[in-house]
């Protein structure tokens, strides 16, 4: 603190504080002073006693050296006196410690009532905002009920109406049947004869194939044995004949074999819906050879050669089924 102490001597009641006139010590300290600090004390000495003339004499030894009796500077307290200036100086410590410690407790305080204010306000949002959930999630259940209930009902509309569908099919499929039936009755009197020399304007079909006959499977027809015969397809490279009687049409299927090695071809004519339910077999890699006869597809598989009489809407594995 810049300042020095030179001695301080301690007894049983007077106490002797030793320091020059230059020393500076504040009393919070070290409760000594210099003596221009106490007024006008500097001139006034408190009296001895017998008692301490005598140990000033006997500890004269132990002080400092240049010490001087007669120093104005020099300051004599008792113990109690010592003592009160230490309380007061540690009272009034305390007190500012304690005023200190109580401003930042009140700020403490503050503040946590602010941070409490703030979780009250967030608190309060949060449970607004959840009660808004809960509202909206028993909307939500309540819809997902009616949702749910529309479904179930669907969903059996569903189910009749698929059961409708495959009835309609069936009924559909049935009717296609008899049509394509009726369809290739209406052609037991008729045979389609393929590979025949181009087609040529003002060409006598009747006559043309009255000459295959003849010469190729050893059958003399009369003229008036053919209803009608004309060139058909797209590009006219088929001949379609049509016979009054079916025996003369049978006779004409049954000897076609003769025309085996040669690029004519005779068949028999089929509906659209055969020609495209024969021309399904004949691209099945599963299917052997195809073949019609009296108006009927027949089919024969490759792994065992069996002979299955085909029909529309039915699949290989139905026709082959066990």
């Amino acid at each position: 603190m810049g300042s020095e102490v030179t001695d301080i001597t301690f007894v049983k009641e007077p106490v002797l504080v030793e320091a020059n006139k230059n020393t500076q010590v504040s009393q919070k300290n070290a409760i000594v002073k210099p003596a221009k600090a106490f007024n006008n004390m500097d001139k006034v000495k408190t009296p001895l006693s017998d008692r301490q003339k005598q140990i000033k004499k006997t500890k004269r030894s132990d002080r400092s050296p240049g010490f001087d009796e007669n120093d104005d500077s020099i300051i004599t307290i008792t113990r109690g006196e010592l003592n009160d200036m230490i309380t007061r100086a540690a009272d009034t410590a305390v007190a500012k410690m304690s005023e200190h410690l109580n401003e930042q407790f009140r700020l403490v305080n503050d503040k946590m009532d602010q941070v409490k204010q703030e979780i009250r306000n967030d608190f309060e949002t949060l449970r607004e905002e959840l009660a808004a959930t809960n509202t909206e999630m028993d909307e939500l259940k309540t819809d997902y009920e009616s949702v749910k209930q529309d479904m179930l009902h669907a969903i059996e509309r569903v189910k009749e109406l698929e059961t409708t569908v495959v009835e309609l099919q069936k009924r559909c499929d049935d009717n296609t049947t008899l049509a394509n039936d009726n369809a290739q009755f209406s052609r037991k009197e008729s045979i389609r004869i393929h590979g025949l020399q181009p087609y040529e304007k003002g060409e006598n079909c009747k006559a043309i194939v009255l000459k295959l006959f003849k010469e190729k499977l050893k059958i003399d027809l009369p003229p008036y044995t053919i209803h009608v015969a004309h060139r058909g397809g797209h590009k006219k490279e088929s001949v379609l004949v049509r016979f009054f009687n079916r025996d003369d049409r049978f006779l004409i299927l049954k000897n076609r074999k003769l025309l085996k090695g040669t690029h004519i071809g005779i068949q028999e004519d089929l509906s659209p819906l055969n020609v495209k339910l024969m021309n399904q077999l004949q691209n099945d890699e599963r299917i052997k050879s195809t073949w019609s006869w009296n108006g009927s597809i027949f089919a024969s598989n490759v792994s065992d050669h069996k002979t299955v009489k085909a029909a529309l809407f039915k699949s290989y594995e139905t026709l082959y089924a066990v």
